[in-house]
């Protein structure tokens, strides 16, 4: 993976995190691992540039959803501390619009399309 700052300034931190190799910007079709090591990387990029901001759980990891996205490679946003971006980036990085999606969402979407193992399942009802 790579990490870069952003030239689009939204935040102090404005950082990017990439897979080195070429993934189309397609954030709801991501499996499970990929949205992980992203998530790994990003925290890391925050918790080192940002650390203020990541003791307080001011940042924001945001995918652009297409075709709201100007490149076609995935890149997930890093943004720090999210309290002093502009309100037009907080419109357009929104929990559930239809311009970005949050990584915990789509970690927590695909946690709940995994299938259980049968060892969990058989004291169900």
């Amino acid at each position: 993976y790579l990490a870069f700052r952003n030239i689009k300034t939204y935040a102090p931190l404005a950082g990017l995190v990439i897979p080195k190799l070429y993934l189309r910007q397609d954030p709801d079709n991501l499996p499970l691992d990929l949205l992980k090591d992203l998530k790994s990387v990003a925290l890391d990029v925050v918790r080192a540039h940002e650390p203020e901001a990541f003791a307080a759980d001011d940042f924001r990891l945001r995918f652009h959803r297409p075709p709201f996205s100007s490149v076609d490679h995935l890149h997930l946003h890093c943004l720090a501390p999210f309290s002093s971006t502009p309100l037009w980036t907080k419109f357009v990085f929104l929990d559930g619009s239809p311009w970005a999606v949050g990584l915990d969402a789509l970690i927590a979407r695909r946690l709940a399309d995994e299938p259980r193992p049968l060892a969990d399942r058989a004291n169900e009802g």
